[in-house]
């Protein structure tokens, strides 16, 4: 009886060792594929650029980066079979990549003037100016002319350049003609390409802002990029038309801007409305230095962290003409840098009811750093800020309006992983008409309200968040973000209700706080203190006699 268990049981096992090994089988030689990617080198170390190789039993061809990309069966070591290289890759079902010798690495790692990044193993990286043909992002769909094969699935990389912040993309369908590679893609998130990306700008000056760098990303056990550079540019102006407007059908948020191509379509009964209309003439002028520091760890998230320098002076000249009531941002400009990936936008932030037309000349120092990393730990730090501005208009609001500028970290498209910023604007409700400044103590202006002139420093880094809810997802994490008043100047202040008729109409209140007065008590005032007195030495005269008949 046992022996027939024993021998019942070795069968059972043997024939799922051999099902198993059959899938195996099947996998290493039949199953699906898997992308894989890499950099092959040659004996001195240089990269074995635009040329075939033999990689098991594929044929592949290299860019010229060395790069090479296609897809192998799992559970293979596929070796590379041209003379006097040693190199061999491997992959399992879960993308998990390998490779063993000394003539190459997986996937590529990459460096411009001040940016390194490393592509993730089974991702392409695809040089814009050597392949790129064209990319519709209406239709999204691309065209490369490149030596590499896609399939559905594969993800790839279009390099940055001095006019864009490049793309990631995930193939959803593609086919091939004439030579070139015409693929239906989506974008797709940094974090599903790069294992690291580094930034240390140096010291920007602000009078260097506009300055593109056309320094291309190339290997980095190559040579320093070759780097294109467009004169600086201190001085921008602004000419900007905003129409706004927002709606609620049901529950579906419905925007509409005249300067986006964005909307919602949506159905329902519910119908909230809420519109801006502006006109922005002016400029902007910096000085001052920026500096950042920032890593960003696919991989090992507790890497991660960010260090800003922010001594940008900035001086804003501009003519609003605003007229709505709405919430939310506008951006006036986009300010490129030299840095790959960091620009400084110039936006209208608003949540106000108003009908204004002012002239705002006003000059901010925005001195600060703000430091940042994976504990979660975000800490800006000001000096003092003593603004110039000088305000003349005529109109009422009640809200806030003002000026967002700051430089923040956008990649790949237009996925933001950090935003630091300096804002400065009107908060308040107010009826005016004239003018003030900060170096005129006794401004002409007729008036009604409060009006606060209030700067302010924050840090938003939504790639943190990102970062937790992948690596921790059953840890609630708070919105990483952070913030602290640069000053806060009241330029109007109504009178208090029971101050007298007098103060509150005197024209030379100007922007000082209006204090009750104490003086001069009217005869109501005085008739109650007597009485009060009177009562008090009738009830001492009470107590004294009800003493003495005890």
């Amino acid at each position: 009886m046992i022996k027939k268990i024993f021998i019942g049981l070795s069968v059972l096992i043997g024939i799922v060792v051999f099902i198993l090994g059959c899938w195996r089988l099947w996998d290493m030689y039949l199953g699906k594929t898997y992308s894989v990617s890499g950099v092959i080198h040659d004996k001195n170390k240089l990269v074995y650029a635009d040329k075939k190789v033999e990689l098991g039993d594929e044929n592949v061809e290299t860019d010229d980066f060395g790069q090479f990309f296609t897809h192998i069966h799992p559970y293979r070591w596929y070796q590379v079979k041209n003379k006097g290289i040693n190199y061999a890759i491997y992959t399992d079902k879960k993308g998990n990549i390998k490779i063993r010798g000394d003539d190459g690495t997986s996937g590529i790692k990459l460096k411009s003037d001040k940016v390194k990044m490393n592509v993730k193993p089974g991702v392409a990286y695809i040089n814009t100016s050597e392949y790129l043909t064209q990319y519709s992002s209406s239709t999204h769909e691309l065209v490369l002319k490149s030596p590499f094969q896609f399939s559905k699935g594969d993800k790839l990389i279009i390099s940055p350049d001095g006019k864009s912040t490049g793309n990631a993309f995930m193939v959803k369908s593609e086919k091939t003609s004439n030579g070139k590679t015409f693929a239906k893609v989506e974008e797709i998130a940094t974090d599903q390409v790069l294992t690291q990306l580094q930034i240390h700008t140096g010291v920007i000056k602000g009078s260097d802002l506009g300055k593109t760098s056309n320094s291309y990303f190339v290997p980095t056990d190559t040579a320093s990029p070759f780097i294109i550079k467009k004169s600086a540019q201190q001085h921008y102006d602004i000419v900007k038309s905003i129409s706004f407007k927002r709606e609620i059908k049901g529950t579906t948020l419905y925007d509409s801007y005249d300067t986006d191509d964005y909307s919602i379509n949506s159905k329902g009964d519910t119908k909230v409305e809420s519109t801006l209309n502006a006109d922005i003439k002016g400029s902007e002028e910096f000085n001052g230095t920026l500096q950042i520091n920032a890593v960003f760890d696919f991989i090992n998230p507790s890497k991660t962290f960010v260090h800003i320098e922010n001594d940008l002076t900035v001086k804003n000249q501009l003519s609003f003409s605003l007229n709505g009531g709405v919430e939310g941002e506008s951006q006036l400009l986009l300010i490129p840098t030299e840095v790959s990936f960091v620009k400084i936008p110039v936006d209208l932030y608003y949540d106000t009811s108003l009908n204004l037309n002012i002239k705002f000349n006003e000059t901010v120092n925005y001195n600060s750093k703000m430091d940042l990393d994976f504990s979660h730990h975000a800490s800006p730090k000001k000096t003092e800020s003593n603004p110039e501005y000088s305000v003349s208009g005529s109109g009422g609001m009640s809200g806030e309006v003002g000026l967002k500028v700051g430089p923040e970290i956008v990649c790949f498209g237009s996925e933001k992983l950090i935003e630091a910023y300096g804002k400065c604007g009107f908060n308040g409700s107010v009826d005016i008409e004239g003018e003030f400044s900060s170096s005129n103590s006794k401004p002409a202006i007729s008036k009604s309200g409060d009006l606060d002139l209030e700067g302010s420093l924050g840090i938003e880094a939504p790639v943190i968040d990102k970062l937790h809810s992948l690596f921790y997802p059953k840890v609630k994490w708070k919105t990483d973000s952070a913030s602290i008043s640069l000053f806060s100047i009241s330029l109007l202040k109504s009178p208090p209700s029971n101050a007298s008729s007098d103060v509150a109409s005197n024209d030379n209140s100007s922007t000082d706080t209006i204090e009750p007065t104490v003086n001069n008590q009217s005869n109501s005032d005085f008739g109650e203190g007597f009485g009060g007195l009177i009562a008090l030495l009738f009830i001492l005269g009470f107590l004294g006699e009800w003493g003495k008949r005890r």
